[in-house]
């Protein structure tokens, strides 16, 4: 692997978009096809995460790995499986294209993410979240009036043997 100055590696950049579009290709064929099984894509789709994982922890710059991986044609292929005739109840599968897609996504900086909460809080003219806080006892209701029957006891039945 030749390194350049900033420490990435060119043979990397260049991989990575080609791997991508081999396995998406891949994986799409099989969607129409159905030629691999829903265990052989799980095994697929291990091997994206892997290679997402790695090629973030080698760049060190989420922005840079983002524009290597497409998660757009991460969301064509969720949609391609959900919609499948034998993919389409392969629930796990769905899960797994998410995380995907999920890993793929370049990250919005701190500030953009404040702007747009802000923005958000500013234009809602509904009520506030309710809070996840414990109800209040006067909140509660009361018990029902029915008296409870006695449980009864269960006895434990011992063999004879002569």
């Amino acid at each position: 692997m030749t390194l350049s100055q900033d420490g990435t590696s060119e043979d990397l950049l260049s991989f990575i978009p080609s791997l991508q579009d081999t396995i998406i290709a891949l994986l799409a064929s099989s969607v129409t096809s159905g030629e691999l099984t829903t265990a052989q894509m799980k095994d697929v789709f291990k091997l994206v995460l892997t290679a997402i994982r790695q090629t973030k922890r080698f760049l060190k710059n989420s922005t840079e790995s983002g524009s290597l991986w497409k998660s757009d044609a991460w969301d064509g292929l969720l949609e391609q499986l959900t919609s499948s005739e034998k993919y389409g109840q392969a629930t796990g599968l769905h899960a797994i294209c998410k995380q995907a897609r999920d890993a793929t996504r370049v990250p919005e900086p701190r500030e953009a993410k404040k702007a747009k909460k802000s923005k958000e809080v500013a234009t809602v003219d509904e009520k506030p979240p309710k809070s996840k806080a414990k109800r209040k006892a006067e909140e509660v209701e009361p018990p029902s009036e029915k008296p409870q029957k006695p449980k009864k006891k269960k006895t434990k039945v011992v063999a004879e043997t002569s």
